[in-house]
């Protein structure tokens, strides 16, 4: 039940919710009360890798593919089509 809790803890602040608002969530889905320092403190053990994270190694060539596209309606055969 905690790891799963911890797990759900960092996955809201990984989306962008604050201490706060994490506690307020989690005090009306599960009736829980954790304080907004408790969820900091389990939110600090992601710094590790997020500095892992941020300081790996970039390749110095990435490939890039642009595809663009514009789609006409026209009438052919007394139909209305697409193309291309």
């Amino acid at each position: 039940m905690i790891d799963d809790l911890e797990s759900k803890i960092v996955a809201l602040y990984a989306k962008g919710m604050s201490t706060r608002d994490i506690q307020e969530l989690l005090s009306d889905m599960y009736s829980v009360d954790i304080s907004p320092s408790l969820i900091s403190k389990i939110t600090d053990r992601l710094l590790p890798k997020i500095e892992e994270w941020q300081n790996r190694p970039l390749d110095r060539i990435y490939p890039v593919i642009y595809t663009d596209s514009i789609f006409y309606k026209v009438r052919q055969d007394g139909k209305v089509i697409k193309k291309q």
